[in-house]
């Protein structure tokens, strides 16, 4: 998973885009 945070990403377990911006 990528977690999209404040224009950041960060790469987590599944392939998926969270954005939590």
């Amino acid at each position: 998973m990528f977690l999209k945070f404040a224009g950041v990403t960060f790469l987590t377990d599944n392939a998926t885009i969270v954005d939590a911006a």
